[in-house]
């Protein structure tokens, strides 16, 4: 488990995508002081082909479409009562996540856009 790097993880299940689907899509992944995974997509599901790949010590993060994938990972891992303490997208992240996970004081590598979303009006 010490060898978990959410960076690399995040690389690998994104890559697990066909092409366009890297393209117009976002894969988050996040670790829990609890050591537990959380995996999620701006499509509100994985894919079967990111599912499948999952470790056993990872779960989905689920919701409806619309959201962002760390959106659904954070909302994972506070709905399960965990402690996210890092986090890592295959993209970077917007201004409107980056005040959220530095207010949680989330660990991310990822950069950040500085940019608002599009999905944010």
């Amino acid at each position: 488990m010490k060898d978990y790097n959410v960076e690399k993880r995040v690389k690998e299940l994104h890559e697990k995508l066909g092409k366009i689907t890297q393209n117009k899509t976002t894969t988050s992944v996040g670790i829990t002081k609890e050591e537990i995974g959380i995996v999620g997509s701006s499509e509100g599901r994985l894919r079967k082909t990111v599912k499948k790949a999952l470790y056993d010590f990872e779960i989905e993060a689920k919701g409806k479409s619309g959201k962002h994938a760390e959106e659904y990972v954070i909302e994972e891992a506070e709905n399960k009562k965990l402690t996210l303490t890092e986090i890592a997208a295959s993209r970077p992240i917007c201004i409107d996540y980056q005040k959220i996970i530095e207010k949680k004081e989330i660990k991310t590598q990822t950069s950040f856009s500085g940019k608002k979303s599009k999905k944010r009006n």
